[in-house]
């Protein structure tokens, strides 16, 4: 199912030739920071529809290894040409401008399904589909800043399951340092993603370790905010008596310190 979402996503915009193409194919992608996109950026070395369609390749090519995801979005590669159109207009949109990044899939974003790991959730599990209108209050803030969502990360039914990161609807997420070792946690499926370089940061939660356990199974920074901090409307709960947080997972203190200033 991921790689027929990857595959329309690479059909929704054509806007650059063959040659340019196989330019973006070659933009290293392995451990890419906030940096080293605005620097490639600044010096015409890729556009963000070039970069994005790079990262799609990547998660095409890798996914069925770790199964980061449970669903892509489509709009992405529309989202990075309109950045490009902007960035030679105006400059950048903001801080985040025209980085990669994915979002955890009980975190909403308009148009499409918020599953929360749960069956009940997804018709394609036979439930129903919850598709939520509007975005969720941080998914509006990582937009304003130019940030371009690649799609929602896999999590345990209702992000409720210690060290794993097992679901009803995509199964189990895999730790890329070692497949025989636990992603971490519910947030394991935004962790495996940027571990693998399927984006260049994400967002996660947590109650009770989901965002920190993840960051440091797989050698990531994961930062837990204080509660209040960061908005939490358009977040499905794990319950209703527990305190949710939403923070980010990145590859280095400055990405996560910068993506917590723009949440």
């Amino acid at each position: 199912v991921i790689r027929a979402l990857v595959m329309m996503a690479g059909l929704a915009v054509g806007l650059f030739p063959a040659a340019r193409y196989l330019e973006a194919q070659e933009i290293d992608l392995v451990e890419l920071t906030t940096d080293d996109v605005h620097v490639g950026y600044a010096a015409g070395k890729f556009t963000a529809v070039e970069l994005t369609q790079a990262f799609l390749d990547r998660i095409e090519r890798y996914e069925a290894h770790y199964n980061a995801f449970i669903s892509m979005n489509p709009d992405a590669l529309a989202t990075a040409a309109q950045l490009d159109v902007e960035y030679g207009l105006d400059g950048p949109r903001g801080p985040l401008h025209g980085v990669p990044v994915v979002i955890k899939d009980n975190i909403d974003y308009g148009g499409l399904v918020t599953t929360a790991g749960w069956e009940g959730f997804s018709q394609a599990t036979g439930g129903v589909s919850m598709i939520p209108d509007d975005d969720a209050a941080v998914v509006t803030r990582l937009r304003e800043a130019g940030a371009i969502i690649l799609g929602k990360t896999n999590l345990p039914d209702f992000a409720a399951h210690g060290t794993r990161t097992n679901s009803t609807v995509a199964g189990r997420t895999l730790n890329p340092y070692n497949v025989d070792k636990v992603p971490g946690g519910s947030s394991g499926g935004t962790a495996t993603a940027v571990n693998a370089s399927f984006a260049v940061l994400g967002l996660g939660t947590e109650t009770g370790g989901s965002i920190q356990n993840p960051a440091s199974a797989q050698a990531l920074v994961g930062v837990k905010p204080t509660y209040g901090l960061v908005p939490i409307e358009g977040v499905v709960p794990i319950n209703s008596t527990y305190i949710d947080v939403v923070g980010p997972l990145a590859r280095n203190v400055v990405d996560a310190a910068l993506t917590l200033d723009v949440l």
